[in-house]
């Protein structure tokens, strides 16, 4: 897809995990039963499948749209890169930069299409 110009854009697999913590390999939360140093062996395992994302949504989304019969798209935003840390640290402006890009990759999509 040819819709992007003005940032960066990924086509890559996404992980879908059942919570935000243990499940996503992050050692940072109340219970972790994994070390930094499996967690990045994990971590690397997803990488080199391809895996670029993880997230929570998109599994149920993708499944109520097959359910109900209609189309649906799924559009991430990775506001960082887990193989150098589990936190962001970025401004306020460009992490509501960063949010607006999915809108705006699928409204140029879908106006492409039209």
């Amino acid at each position: 897809m040819e819709c992007a110009s003005d940032f960066p854009v990924v086509y890559a697999k996404t992980m879908a995990s059942e919570e935000f913590y243990e499940a996503q390999g992050r050692t940072d939360g109340a219970f972790c039963d994994h070390s930094d140093e499996e967690k990045m062996v994990f971590l690397n395992t997803l990488h080199e499948t391809g895996v670029r994302n993880i997230e929570m949504e998109a599994t149920y989304f993708g499944a109520m749209c097959k359910r109900a019969d209609i189309k649906g798209a799924i559009a991430c935003v990775a506001m960082l890169d887990r193989l150098k840390g589990d936190q962001t640290y970025i401004s306020n402006e460009d992490k509501e930069e960063w949010e607006m890009r999915p809108q705006r990759l699928v409204a140029r999509y879908i106006k492409k299409r039209l």
